[in-house]
């Protein structure tokens, strides 16, 4: 029998127990109902919020739910540099990487919380940086790429829902138009 209760008005908790009776523990997770048709009715939600437990008991059972936690950027850098940059970047990026983020986008979004960097911050970023430093069209691109990537690893691995870059239109690249004069001998 699923359990639920009632957290406030719009937020729901959701417990699972495992293990035995000497050695059980709970899973929760608390959901928050945004659809008021569903607030009115009884039955549609005690359906909907059923559903959602047993698809929330089917994850937990098959070991896919991961209990959410607070991870800031700067610590999500130390779990990406070690599992994915060190065997999927070459030295020369990797190098180009780290020298980047260690000296401009970590000092900038190190203490946030990966789940509340939001498109605004990363605009914010990009605008601070080509003011205070009058760069070129590349390295703010540059710049976004790199936490493109970054971030876009984290909703890969279900540490976020989704990657706030994917939001942020992609920084225009000037290109420049280079002449070349070939000379006759």
């Amino acid at each position: 029998m699923p359990t639920i209760e009632k957290r406030s008005e719009k937020s729901f908790r959701l417990v699972v127990d495992i293990g035995t009776k000497s050695k059980r523990k709970r899973k929760v997770k608390t959901i928050r109902i945004e659809d008021p048709a569903l607030l009115k009715t009884t039955k549609k939600l005690r359906n909907y919020l059923e559903s959602e437990w047993y698809k929330f008991k089917t994850e937990v059972e098959a070991g896919a739910y991961i209990t959410p936690h607070k991870r800031t950027f700067n610590m999500f850098i130390e779990d990406w540099e070690k599992k994915y940059a060190l065997d999927h970047l070459d030295d020369k990026t990797r190098e180009t990487y780290e020298y980047i983020m260690g000296k401009e986008i970590q000092p900038y979004f190190g203490d946030m919380y990966l789940d509340e960097i939001q498109p605004i911050h990363i605009l914010n970023f990009l605008e601070e940086y080509q003011r205070e430093n009058d760069v070129s069209t590349s390295s703010i691109h540059a710049r976004y790429r790199i936490i493109r990537d970054i971030l876009g690893r984290a909703a890969e691995w279900k540490i976020i829902k989704e990657n706030p870059a994917e939001n942020v239109k992609r920084p225009k690249q000037n290109t420049m138009n280079m002449k070349f004069i070939l000379k006759k001998k």
